[in-house]
């Protein structure tokens, strides 16, 4: 029983220390309410005095009166000032209960003080006393709600030794209404306490909904946070870098920006006599060692395969960023030990450029600071080179290939080759993708990616693209009828209705079904000249040829082209391939793309397959056809035709050589 009472009493008057939160609020509440607490005791002290000094004066009285007076002006004054905002969790407990006790000591204190009143005056005035006290008390109460041990505290520090000293002292009256009223203030504290619960459930839901939504907030940073991080590496990624670059581009003449672009040389050797895993160890390790070398204060970001990245905000001198530059070098050649003991060496070049000097904007010093790697690694490999201009190779070698387009043989050089796409299915070659080669008569041989900028700024493109299909044809003409061909066209050729004619009357000339060739559009034209790009899509789609969306899933896709063009065909981004093995994100990117094209009733390739991990992480994903390295290179039409003969159309999962 004894213990029973002991667990009632610390349970109703003792505070609980362990919610941090609700004792903030509670005390929040409490500061603006206390004040009139004291408020209400001054008012009632003065209807005591004035009620007792009726019958007579009596200076004991008038001193009494004044000291409780001034107690209550003080805790009022007390109360107005306090902040409270600084306090920890264990202040927070003491100061709450200091309310407590002093909500006890108020009640045992005024309530001796109005009986010793009381008890000098007649039954009339004891009445008109205890009523207003009590009435005092309802108020009170009301005003502690939010701390239900206080409010317990004042009723029973109040309402207990009134009503035993009415009953001793026999006023039979007074007793009955004192009986009243504590009926109605039980009633009362009984519905305070009840508020005191659900204010205290309130403040609990509260703290777990701003605890849920930190949690979110927080979740929402980590996932950007991935979405810009290398998951290899734990570096920025190729979209962190662009992302820093563009934030910290300088807007203002006294900021600086050194963008620095670093290409591992001799990594590809050890990826490939090691294995993967190896690569990967070695890739961790030269991040590691890259964010050790340059600090804290220098951007560091996994930008490709083996490429990195390095941004300083620091002032340089030219002597000191190639100094910077050689510093690495020297300390990507310190060997590197693997996790299984073997001990590998490598090499680094690296490009630098300058923002507002080399470059007025993030996309140009980037390509600024690819040129000097690119001279690095082409004429001074394992080296640093600040950007020169005689390190603008394209300018260079696009006025080579503009002199060599203006020379009426140049479509006799230009040979086609033929890369397999297969069936994810079967492994059966489906279809094959035509790509131009230029042989030039001093023995180069130039890519598309080279010559076609060019012939595109020289109007050249719709010539160019109307001969190699004529090539393409031809050669089609001789492989087996269920073999497709897909064929690339320029932005140029898709807004121009000479060309889309041109190819519609080449097809049926020479007798080829129009769903056995497939022509491949970027995204390109379609943010520039949609309107007009539709309109010969529509016509081309019309007469039979299916109409493939090239590199989507990249940096500029846009998903409504799904629906609104006539495709047929998607071909997701080397690059999110290339992402498959670190990146979930890509993964999950490359599992809604496949979902949404099934949705719209499309066929999915996955191209730039270089290894069989990026076809294992795949498998499953839902593509239709893949296309890569690791299948098969392009090859010439002879080629292409021994490998039909040779391998009944059929591809292993290894490939060819």
């Amino acid at each position: 029983m004894i213990s029973r009472v002991a667990s009632w009493f610390k349970a109703a008057v003792l505070i609980d220390g362990s919610n941090e939160p609700l004792m903030r609020a509670q005390l929040r509440m409490l500061r603006f309410r206390l004040p009139f607490v004291y408020l209400l005791t001054f008012s009632a002290l003065l209807v005591v005095a004035q009620r007792r000094l009726v019958d007579g004066f009596d200076p004991v009285i008038v001193i009494g009166t004044a000291i409780l007076v001034a107690v209550s002006l003080w805790r009022i004054v007390h109360w107005v000032r306090f902040k409270g905002k600084e306090l920890d969790a264990q202040q927070l407990q003491k100061q709450l209960q200091n309310i407590v006790y002093a909500a006890a000591g108020l009640g045992i204190v005024f309530t001796s003080w109005a009986i010793f009143a009381m008890s000098q005056s007649s039954t009339t005035a004891h009445k008109e006393v205890g009523f207003f006290v009590l009435l005092s008390l309802l108020g009170a109460l009301f005003c502690l709600a939010y701390l239900r041990q206080a409010a317990v505290a004042l009723v029973v520090s109040v309402g207990v030794p009134l009503y035993v000293w009415s009953w001793i002292a026999q006023l039979d009256l007074f007793s009955a209404l004192t009986f009243h009223f504590l009926f109605v203030v039980t009633i009362i504290t009984l519905v305070t306490r009840s508020f005191g619960f659900d204010f205290e459930r309130f403040i609990d839901h509260r703290t777990r909904l701003y605890a849920a939504k930190a949690d979110a907030r927080a979740q929402a940073k980590e996932m950007r946070d991935l979405a810009f991080k290398d998951m290899l590496t734990d570096l920025a990624n190729r979209r962190g870098f662009f992302n820093y670059l563009e934030k910290h581009f300088p807007t203002r003449s006294d900021q600086v920006l050194t963008l620095g672009l670093i290409d591992l040389d001799g990594f590809k050797p050890i990826n490939d006599i090691y294995g993967h895993p190896a690569g990967d160890d070695l890739l961790c390790k030269v991040s590691r060692r890259l964010v050790e070398f340059l600090g804290e204060e220098v951007f560091v970001a996994r930008v490709g395969g083996d490429e990195f990245a390095l941004i300083t905000r620091h002032k340089m001198s030219d002597h000191e960023v190639v100094a910077l530059g050689r510093a690495v070098c020297a300390a990507l050649k310190v060997p590197f030990v693997l996790k299984t003991g073997v001990q590998v060496k490598l090499s680094a070049s690296i490009g630098f450029a300058r923002a507002g000097i080399d470059a007025a904007d993030a996309e140009k010093l980037f390509e600024r600071a690819d040129h000097a790697l690119y001279y690095a690694k082409t004429y001074n490999i394992g080296h640093a080179l600040l950007f020169e201009q005689k390190h603008e190779r394209i300018t260079r070698d696009s006025a080579e290939i503009a002199q060599g387009l203006r020379d009426s043989q140049f479509i006799d050089e230009m040979e086609m080759v033929f890369q397999p796409v297969v069936s994810a299915a079967n492994n059966n070659i489906t279809a094959v993708e035509a790509l131009a080669r230029w042989h030039r008569p001093d023995g180069l041989e130039i890519l598309p990616n080279r010559f076609i900028p060019v012939a595109e700024a020289m109007g050249l493109m719709n010539k160019l693209t109307l001969a190699l299909f004529e090539k393409a044809t031809d050669s089609m003409l001789k492989l087996p009828k269920y073999l497709r061909l897909s064929f690339n066209l320029s932005p140029a050729d898709v807004i121009e209705p000479h060309v889309v004619k041109a190819l519609i009357e080449t097809t049926r000339q020479k007798g080829i079904s129009p769903n056995r060739i497939i022509f491949e559009i970027s995204e390109n034209v379609l943010h520039d000249h949609l309107e007009q790009a539709e309109k010969m899509l529509n016509q081309l789609s019309d007469f039979g040829f299916t109409i493939a969306l090239d590199d989507f899933g990249g940096r500029i896709s846009n998903f409504n082209h799904l629906h609104q063009l006539p495709i047929d065909v998607v071909k997701l981004d080397s690059e999110l391939i290339c992402d498959l093995r670190f990146s979930t994100q890509s993964r999950i990117l490359v599992q809604k793309i496949v979902e949404l094209a099934q949705g719209l009733g499309l066929r999915v390739v996955a191209q730039g397959i270089s290894s069989s991990d990026h076809l294992h992480v795949l498998e499953g994903l839902g593509c239709q056809y893949y296309q890569g390295f690791h299948f098969a290179r392009p090859m010439s039409h002879q080629k292409l035709v021994n490998l039909l003969h040779t391998q009944d159309g059929q591809l292993g999962k290894q490939g060819v050589a």
